[in-house]
């Protein structure tokens, strides 16, 4: 029972550099993102230091107990562009609306 198993033979040799140049991975290039340009951010941020100030101005008229008021504190202290303009937007367009009539 000794020596009677055959061995598995080994693997064939590696084959040369150029027969595989194809197979090896490579790093792709960067590609730049389309983004905006630096001056955007400089705007943007524009727009929201400008949002805070309209939403301060807004919570100053606000009765402290009202769920609006707690709403605008949350989207100042977390500088929330699409909060802030939303709640802006839905105030403004309830002073231009006329009050509902409760007949």
């Amino acid at each position: 029972m000794t020596g009677s198993a055959t061995k598995t033979p080994y693997p064939p040799a590696p084959p040369d550099d150029a027969d595989i140049a194809d197979e090896r991975s490579s790093v792709r290039p960067r590609v730049e993102a389309p983004g905006a340009p630096a001056s955007d951010g400089v705007t943007r941020r524009a727009s929201v230091d400008a949002l805070i100030r309209r939403a301060k101005v807004l919570l100053a008229d606000l009765p402290s107990g009202d769920r609006r008021s707690n709403l605008l504190k949350l989207a100042i202290t977390r500088r929330d562009e699409v909060l802030l303009d939303r709640l802006l937007s839905l105030e403004s367009s309830a002073i231009s609306s006329p009050p509902p009539h409760g007949d």
